[in-house]
């Protein structure tokens, strides 16, 4: 049998092992939907950049990420 017809096939001998829960497929609704309702924005950006500057609001000021094209901001060369 091909992989599809084993799934019929169990389906209709009423073998559940194959299929996913409703309390599965439930949670993963939980997790799928507020991605669904709530799209994060997209942010455009020229090509061969490191990405928009919105990016860097994702990394706080203390975690010491450097933009090797930026110079640094005190001035000197690290």
């Amino acid at each position: 049998m091909t992989p599809y017809e084993r799934l019929l096939a169990e389906a209709l001998e009423g073998d559940q092992s194959l299929f996913a829960s409703e309390t599965a497929i439930e949670a993963q609704w939980r997790i799928v939907q507020p991605v669904l309702t709530d799209p994060t924005p997209l942010y455009r950006y020229e090509q061969h950049t490191w990405g928009p500057p919105e990016a860097d609001l994702l990394i706080g000021d203390d975690v010491g990420w450097l933009n090797p094209r930026q110079k640094p901001q005190d001035g000197k060369n690290s």
